[in-house]
């Protein structure tokens, strides 16, 4: 259950993931997604503890201690929602499907907005027995993440993200040292603005800007259409991409969360109402 709690949570990892672009949304959810007929209660029993409330019970309890441990590992605010076949296999870890909607998320100094999150198989196994619980089917996700200007700041704010940026070098001609301060992203009119100021060891400070689109390719988010700008200094498209590449906060937050494991099916991103929407579709294997 941790390793489903976590990746609920901190959905942004799928931007660490190798991509798996060469299989089909289908095929994946064929993959992963267990086949019936299920080991559920018969269908006497299950009618039986739906009609005397007993599987409602069943399934907010569940809700309840699905929350609980999100709050264990992320601040923000949850609510979850379970549907289970009935009491007697919600006791057994079995469940049709459940869903997260979070607001305010911070999760390792690393700030999201909104998320919702859906189990899309129409069977999920947890073995209850084992500390912390396991994943016992292989299990799929849909979700759609959102990221505002204002969160994405607080990120860079972080301390981990400031360290990120100090003391890299850069084997370019004419420049070998940078050092970034200040950096921000504005989302207006539906683009990524990201800004910096600048030190180097040749050369005055200056602010470097970069303006662009985000796109999925090959199952990753990517700038396009790139603009690049700088006050004081003159500063070529090609090392201002290559900079950007290695301070760009959608590369740090995928260097960040690369220790977790999952295949990942990204579907659309866009910039909307200064927020960066991303939806996509996380497959999980057994634990």
């Amino acid at each position: 259950m941790k390793k489903f709690i976590i990746i609920i949570v901190f959905m942004f990892l799928l931007f660490a993931l190798k991509a798996y672009c060469a299989q089909s949304e289908y095929d994946l959810y064929m993959q992963y997604c267990p086949k019936p007929p299920f080991d559920i209660a018969d269908e006497g029993t299950r009618n039986f503890q739906a009609k005397t409330g007993l599987n409602s019970l069943a399934a907010s309890t569940a809700a309840r201690e699905i929350k609980k441990e999100i709050k264990k590992n992320a601040k923000g605010k949850f609510d979850v929602k379970v549907n289970s076949y009935s009491m007697t296999d919600a006791k057994q870890g079995k469940f049709k499907n459940f869903s997260v909607t979070g607001k305010k998320i911070e999760f390792s100094n690393i700030y999201i907005t909104h998320l919702f999150a859906k189990t899309t198989c129409k069977f999920i196994h947890f073995d209850l027995e084992k500390n912390p619980v396991e994943l016992l089917q292989p299990m799929a996700i849909d979700f759609e993440i959102q990221i505002s200007e204002k969160d994405l700041n607080k990120t860079l704010q972080t301390p981990e993200y400031q360290s990120y940026t100090v003391g890299i070098k850069h084997q370019m001609v004419k420049i070998s040292f940078f050092e970034f301060s200040n950096p921000r992203v504005s989302l207006k009119n539906n683009e990524f603005n990201f800004t910096s100021d600048v030190k180097t060891l040749m050369g005055k400070p200056f602010t470097a800007n970069v303006i662009s689109k985000l796109k999925i390719y090959d199952n990753k988010i990517i700038l396009e259409n790139l603009k690049f700008g700088s006050s004081n200094r003159k500063i070529e498209g090609k090392k201002m991409k290559y900079l950007l590449n290695i301070f760009d906060p959608i590369q740090y937050m995928q260097k960040a969360l690369k220790q977790y494991n999952c295949k990942t099916l990204l579907k659309s991103v866009k910039i909307e109402d200064e927020k960066i929407i991303i939806r996509g579709s996380v497959f999980l294997g057994k634990s």
